[in-house]
């Protein structure tokens, strides 16, 4: 599986260390914008690593 990460910084990596057993991992340090959303055409999973608030139900 291809995965792209993004807005993760170097000392974040070592958090998604198993994912790269038997998945392509990239990362990029950049956000999600309209000018590098070609860039995850070919991911077949992408996430971000901005904090998002939850409310616990």
């Amino acid at each position: 599986m291809r995965i792209k990460l993004l807005e993760i910084e170097g000392w974040e990596r070592e958090v998604f260390g198993p994912l790269h057993d038997g998945h392509e991992v990239v990362y990029l340090e950049q956000a999600l914008s309209a000018d590098n959303v070609s860039e995850l055409k070919d991911a077949e999973v992408f996430a971000d690593g901005k904090p998002r608030n939850t409310v616990a139900g």
